[in-house]
């Protein structure tokens, strides 16, 4: 046993009012069911050495919510101070790795009655107590949540416009499909939109539109007015209430592009504040140009559908058409998340 105490960093992941354990593999307590976690590595803060060690044991990503509690814990193979924060699920569906041999999510009730150690269970009921309600209902505990995450969709979408200024510029076509995490699709949804009044078209994008005629011609065929598709596209994705994440490829572009015609022909915005009723999505969006970049190590500016594996966009061809490049980007999701093979 060493003789310094060695810090140790827990997670208590909420999804909802569902909690994230592991099954430990290895000692201390190996065989029981407990929060992920593990050593501090030098050079990272406690709260990173949280959210390395839940995805490294689980697949999944999180977002700190605040410290829990600092338990002090001795076992035959070391002395260890557990600093334990609560987190809130971001993306990904529970895989064992690392020091786990099985991971899920599971109601607290059932937490309680898998879970050994009585300072685990008390650290589970003070993240519920703290955070979990705050989770559900949108409040200062989960910033942009309003409903349990149970079965979230992802809505992956892609937009074509004649310039790139929102407002002055028109978004002209956009389509987008929903899929869960698991890579199940729920939905299509596929609009041609009027230009705006009074707005103008980038000459630049017209003559590069040019060099592609076909993206051209499903982007302007039977267009309706924006006002009518931006509410028909609220009213659809209001019909997935277990959860409703927008991804992007780049979430900075394509939504702005989303969040500018939702404020200006609905009550609603791509982010809301975390006080907000009714929002429209929950969380501030995936970008999957950054999840992708990280995936590969390729520069952030640099990572193009160009610069992927064509296996990782399902062989989907990247035509500038909308519905082709989302329902590529919905399978790179699916790839990013590893539900799919990485070829």
């Amino acid at each position: 046993m060493s003789r310094h105490p060695v810090p140790c960093a827990g997670v208590v992941c909420l999804r909802g009012d569902d909690v994230l354990l592991i099954r430990r593999g290895k000692p201390p307590r190996a065989g029981e069911w407990s929060i992920p976690g593990g050593r501090v590595e030098l050079g990272e803060s406690v709260a990173q050495a949280a959210l390395r060690e839940l995805a490294e044991e689980t697949g999944v990503m999180a977002a700190i919510l605040g410290l829990i509690d600092v338990v002090d814990h001795a076992s035959e193979v070391r002395q260890a101070v557990l600093i334990d924060y609560a987190a809130r699920w971001v993306l990904g569906e529970p895989r064992a790795g690392d020091d786990a041999v099985e991971a899920k999510f599971v109601g607290v009730a059932e937490a309680m009655r898998l879970v050994d150690w009585s300072e685990t269970r008390r650290v589970i009921a003070l993240a519920v107590e703290r955070y979990a309600t705050g989770a559900a209902a949108g409040g200062e505990g989960a910033i942009g949540v309003d409903r349990p995450m149970r079965d979230p969709v992802y809505i992956v979408t892609d937009i074509e416009c004649d310039g790139s200024r929102p407002g002055q510029n028109s978004m002209i076509a956009f389509a987008s499909v929903a899929v869960t995490a698991d890579g199940v699709e729920r939905g299509v949804f596929e609009a041609v939109l009027e230009p705006l009044l009074g707005g103008s078209s980038n000459s630049n994008t017209l003559a590069w539109f040019k060099t592609q005629p076909a993206a051209w011609a499903a982007a302007t065929a039977d267009p309706r007015p924006a006002q009518a598709v931006m509410r028909d596209f609220e009213a659809w994705v209001r019909g997935f209430a277990q959860g409703r994440i927008f991804a992007a490829f780049p979430l900075a572009f394509d939504g702005a592009w989303i969040d500018h015609y939702l404020r200006r022909f609905t009550d609603h915005g791509l982010i809301e504040g975390p006080y907000e009723k009714d929002r429209l999505f929950d969380g501030s969006g995936l970008c999957l140009r950054t999840l992708a970049a990280a995936r590969t190590g390729q520069p952030v500016w640099d990572c193009r559908p160009a610069t992927l594996p064509a296996a990782w966009l399902g062989l989907h061809a990247h035509t500038h058409r909308a519905i082709d490049d989302a329902r590529g980007y919905a399978y790179l999701l699916g790839v990013l998340l590893g539900r799919w093979e990485a070829a």
